[in-house]
C-alpha cells in the first residue's frame, strides 16, 4: 500500500502547487491593490502617499485554509508641481500559505513608474517591478507509510522519504503600461497591460526545465461622477500558459458630509459598495467606508461556485485597509 499512498500524497502537493500558480490573481476585488495588478499603477492616484494592507482567508468550507496577506507603500514626487509628468516609487510584500505543508511563497518587490502628462486630459504611464521570491513547504507534519508500525501511526519512525529541496529563491520582474483619460464631462477612462514573471525560469521547488510561465494582464476602468454618487466599472483578463481568467466588477461611492467651506482641504467621507464577478468561478460582494478621504476599510466575501467547489474550495473572506494622504497639508490660512 505504500506506493499508492505515496502517489496520493504527492498528487495533493502537486495540486497545491498548481493552485499557487493560479493564486497569482486571487485577490478580489483586485482594484483595492493596484500595485499587484500593474507596475504602471504605482503612484497613480490623486494624493502623494498611499499605504495599503490586505488579508484573505480562503477555503473556509474545508479542513485546511489558504491565507494571503500583504502590504504596500507608494510615494509620488512633484505631482502637483509639474505639467509634464512625475515619478512614483513603491514597495510591497505578499505571501501565501496553504494546508498542512504551509506550501506557499513570500515575495518582496520594488516598483517604479513614470506618469507622462500628454495633455490636459490624457496621460501615459510606464512601470517596472523587481522582486525576490521564496517558495517553500514544510514536510514535518506529513504522515508517511513507513511511519505506520502495524498498529498505528508513530511519528518517531523515519519517513524514508527524501525531499532534496523544500525551499527555492529567485529574482523576478514585471513591466506594465497604462493609459488614462479624464474628460470634461466627468468621465474617466483607464486601460492597461502588464507582464509578470519575465525574469524567472524555475519550477516550484526542484531544478528542472519547467518555466513558471509569464502572466499577461489586460485591464480597464470607466468611472462617471453623478450628482448623487460616483460609479466605476472594472474589467480584467489574465492569461498564463493554457489558463485564463476573466472578471468584471462595479463600485459605487456615495459621499457623506460636506467638504470644508473655509479651506481647500477636502474632508467628506464616503460609503462604498459593489461586487466583482470572476467568470465561472466566484462572485464577490463588498462594502467599505472611507473616512475623510484618507482612511478606507473594505470587506469582501467571495462566494465560490462551479468546478472549484468540486475540489473542496470554499468561500473566502478578504479585508483591505488603505491610507492616502499628501506630503504637505493643503490647508490655507484665511485672512
Amino acid at each position: 500500500m505504500r506506493g499508492p499512498k505515496k502517489h496520493i500524497t504527492l498528487l495533493v502537493l502537486l495540486i497545491a502547487a498548481i493552485s499557487l500558480r493560479a493564486q497569482d490573481g486571487a485577490i478580489s476585488p483586485y482594484w483595492f491593490s493596484p500595485i499587484f495588478v500593474n507596475p504602471a499603477e504605482t503612484g497613480n492616484f490623486d494624493e502623494n502617499i498611499r499605504a495599503s494592507a490586505i488579508y484573505q482567508n480562503q477555503w473556509l468550507a474545508g479542513a485546511e485554509t489558504f491565507t494571503t496577506s500583504g502590504g504596500a507603500a507608494e510615494l509620488s514626487f512633484g505631482k502637483q508641481k509639474t505639467e509634464s509628468g512625475y515619478l512614483s516609487l513603491g514597495g510591497a510584500v505578499i505571501q501565501d500559505k496553504a494546508g498542512t505543508t504551509q506550501m506557499g511563497y513570500f515575495t518582496g518587490l520594488l516598483s517604479s513608474a513614470y506618469h507622462l502628462k500628454l495633455n490636459r486630459k490624457n496621460s501615459l504611464s510606464a512601470g517596472i517591478q523587481l522582486g525576490w521570491t521564496q517558495r517553500n513547504m514544510k514536510t514535518n507534519d506529513l504522515r508517511w507509510d513507513a511511519q505506520w508500525n502495524g498498529i498505528g501511526y508513530d511519528p518517531n519512525l523515519p519517513t524514508q522519504e527524501n525531499f532534496s529541496a523544500e525551499t527555492r529563491s529567485f529574482f523576478d520582474g514585471a513591466f506594465g503600461l497604462n493609459w488614462q483619460r479624464v474628460s470634461s464631462s466627468g468621465l474617466e477612462y483607464k486601460a492597461g497591460y502588464a507582464a509578470h514573471h519575465i525574469m524567472q525560469d524555475q519550477t516550484f521547488l526542484r531544478e528542472g526545465n519547467g518555466r513558471f510561465l509569464m502572466r499577461h494582464t489586460v485591464h480597464g476602468k470607466v468611472m462617471k461622477s453623478f450628482g448623487w454618487a460616483d460609479i466605476s466599472l472594472y474589467s480584467r483578463f489574465m492569461k498564463q500558459g493554457g489558463a485564463s481568467l476573466y472578471e468584471f466588477g462595479a463600485m459605487g461611492e456615495k459621499r457623506i458630509g460636506e467638504e470644508s467651506k473655509f479651506t481647500n482641504f477636502k474632508t467628506s467621507s464616503a460609503i462604498l459598495g459593489g461586487f466583482n464577478f470572476r467568470w465561472a468561478n466566484e462572485v464577490t460582494p463588498f462594502v467599505g467606508f472611507e473616512f475623510k478621504r484618507s482612511f478606507t476599510i473594505a470587506m469582501s466575501y467571495a462566494i465560490r461556485f462551479g468546478k472549484i467547489t468540486n475540489h473542496g474550495g470554499g468561500n473566502a473572506l478578504q479585508i483591505n485597509l488603505i491610507y492616502k494622504g499628501m506630503l504637505k497639508s493643503s490647508r490655507k490660512r484665511l485672512n
